[in-house]
């Protein structure tokens, strides 16, 4: 990293670390470890119960006290118009490929500070190393602590327990007796002062920038002190768990070498689709992002596929999509009340199924276990049975809102694919035989696939109908019932060619490709309006979606022949890759960008959409 720049420029922070391990856990802070996000923390721990992503360890104070009582604190953090301490001023190298790892040069000493997340615990764990010095330091490292809901800030609070429980080498404190214990350990016996203070007014500025509330108080319990000699190093543990001093070392060691060096940009992108995974109650879940709670969106079957199978983990994609099968009632995953369904997700779920038959070659396998189940969805599709979907009697799919039924191009064209892929795999493992000898299992699959073919058709007549205007050169993006028609062109339209069956005339792509590529593609991704819309840059219109990268990818290597396809596809995947981005730790997957420079990120860097669309991008340009 250019150290010179970071120094320049830390108004305008760097990027964040982040990163989360298989039970939930995640760290995340930035590259000079200044909090500027309110999720950001060292430790936050999961909790299947509540849904909530808890702070535990929000950040820590390090400082090295030298023989002459000077203090070099190495942390960074912004108060109302000022940062201090300001130890960033000390870097001298930086290092996260394949863990983070920074020097700093203090008052003629070199000290090291690493730090990871255990895979599966939830224990951060961090090595201080005097790496040279005329003479022995002294370390103290304070605590920061929130207990708090990762979404939601804190102010002082009286009612906060100020003191420690002593342990081995350390202390456990928790703030109220039903909370969970933060254990705070070291590998050498260090003394603990007992120093309860709470840290006013500290600001995170990229929550301001979002306009979000970005003020909060912090507190800290107290401090460890102790004595570092030249090329000793110290390990502590910050975890819900007593761990044993004695073996921190050991810990730390076996952590390390489980961290594989990423040398490409496909390294990259398995090392960041593997950080969207967690385990709870023996049941595999997709993130969606980081942090994030436990509810159910179309967003997790579509990046399912990106995440699963460049790799070739076909059990982990069977072990999440079982998950969320077992969860779904009344043809639906989750509960609209609740704000946390999407009412495409099951359209969504046939999708991935799809991707995952086509990969493996498998319908037979796919059929045995969940044909019956997706015969149900469709069935229940067309007559009109799955929450927050509505059938028309032209064959169409709306949603509704505010009492007004809205037919989605992007939706109706996966309606389209499902109808047409779940016919596949009736007549994929039909036996003709076994029908002609009476068999009625295999009598209904012929007449269901044939039943689903010929609606199918139905809707694509409609599709055409309704989407296609011969005054635009694109596809409509929404009618409602009322008559109003978005005439605005939008990225949706995309998957009416891209999926394995296309909804729309083929005759049509060049000129949607074209229409794409004049108002809304990017470098980061396709806008959701072009530029010359009404409400550009309000409300979200315009912001640029990495996600639809890899629906034009497919519309490129359908439509664009087998040169210029390839060539434009490899555009794209290369437009994310870069030697800094797999060398460091630094994200940049976000759902979302705003429309005009200098293009800041949306919400969580680490989007699962986002990720798994350059990753299935790579896997369809190794099989083109």
């Amino acid at each position: 990293m250019d150290i010179k720049t970071l120094l320049d420029s830390y108004e305008d922070l760097p990027q964040d670390i982040v990163r989360s391990n298989e039970v939930g856990a995640v760290a995340a802070t930035t590259t000079i470890y200044c909090n500027t996000k309110c999720w950001h923390g060292l430790l936050s721990v999961y909790n299947p119960e509540t849904k909530e992503q808890k702070v535990l360890l929000s950040n820590i104070d390090d400082v090295i006290i030298t023989e002459d009582k000077t203090e070099y604190y190495l942390s960074t953090r912004k108060y109302p118009n000022v940062y201090f301490p300001l130890g960033h001023q000390y870097i001298r190298s930086m290092e996260f490929n394949p863990c983070t790892r920074t020097v700093y040069a203090v008052g003629g000493a070199m000290i090291s500070f690493e730090f990871l997340l255990a895979a599966r615990e939830e224990t951060v764990l961090m090595r201080y190393c005097l790496l040279s010095s005329p003479k022995s330091v002294k370390l103290q490292v304070r605590p920061l602590v929130a207990f708090r809901d990762a979404m939601k800030l804190i102010r002082q609070d009286r009612d906060f327990m100020t003191t420690v429980t002593p342990v081995h080498n350390g202390v456990a404190y928790r703030p109220r007796r039903n909370e969970t214990e933060l254990y705070m350990q070291s590998s050498k016996k260090c003394e603990f002062v007992c120093a309860p203070d709470w840290n006013y007014n500290i600001e995170y500025t990229q929550d301001r920038l979002d306009g979000k509330p970005y003020q909060e108080d912090l507190f800290m319990p107290g401090f460890f002190e102790t004595v570092l000699e030249p090329t000793e190093a110290v390990y502590f543990s910050f975890s819900t768990k007593n761990q044993n001093p004695e073996i921190l070392t050991d810990f730390f060691e076996s952590e390390f070498r489980t961290r594989n060096r990423r040398k490409t940009y496909t390294d990259y992108l398995q090392f960041s689709a593997d950080q969207m995974f967690r385990e709870v109650d023996n049941e595999y879940q997709v993130l969606e992002k980081i942090p994030c709670r436990d509810y159910f969106s179309y967003h997790l079957f579509g990046a399912l596929p990106g995440l699963t199978l460049p790799k070739g983990d076909l059990e982990k994609f069977m072990r999440v999509l079982k998950s969320y099968l077992r969860k779904m009632e009344n043809f639906s995953f989750g509960k609209i009340e609740k704000n946390n369904y999407d009412a495409q997700s099951p359209l969504w779920m046939i999708w991935a199924l799809q991707q995952y038959t086509y990969h493996t070659g498998s319908h037979e396998k796919i059929a045995g276990t969940f044909l019956e189940t997706l015969n149900s969805l469709i069935n229940a599709g067309i007559t009109g049975k799955i929450p927050g979907l509505f059938t028309s009697s032209e064959g169409l799919i709306a949603t509704e809102k505010h009492g007004i039924r809205r037919y989605f191009v992007d939706i109706n064209a996966l309606w389209y694919n499902a109808l047409l892929f779940v016919a596949e795999l009736n007549t994929a493992t039909y036996d003709k035989n076994a029908a002609l000898m009476g068999d009625i299992e295999h009598v209904k699959k012929k007449e269901f696939a044939d039943e689903l073919m010929h609606y199918a058709k139905k809707v694509k007549v409609s599709f055409m109908t309704r989407f296609v205007n011969k005054n635009v050169p694109f596809l409509l993006d929404s009618i409602n019932d009322d008559g109003y028609k978005d005439y605005i062109c939008r990225p949706g339209q995309l998957l009416a060619f891209a999926l394995p069956y296309s909804v729309a005339d083929s005759s049509l792509a060049k000129n949607v490709i074209q229409a794409v590529e004049e108002n809304l593609l990017t470098d980061l991704g396709l806008r959701s309006a072009p530029k010359n819309c009404l409400n550009y840059h309000m409300d979200g219109e315009g912001d640029i979606y990495p996600i639809y990268f890899g629906f034009l990818t497919e519309v490129y290597l359908k439509y664009c022949g087998e040169i210029e396809g390839l060539k434009k596809a490899e555009q794209i995947f290369n437009l994310f890759n870069s030697q800094q981005r797999i060398e460091t730790e630094s994200p940049n997957f976000y759902e979302k960008f705003d429309p005009e420079p200098p293009h800041r990120g949306k919400g969580s860097p680490l989007f699962a959409g986002t990720i798994a669309t350059f990753y299935r991008i790579k896997l369809l340009i190794d099989q083109f």
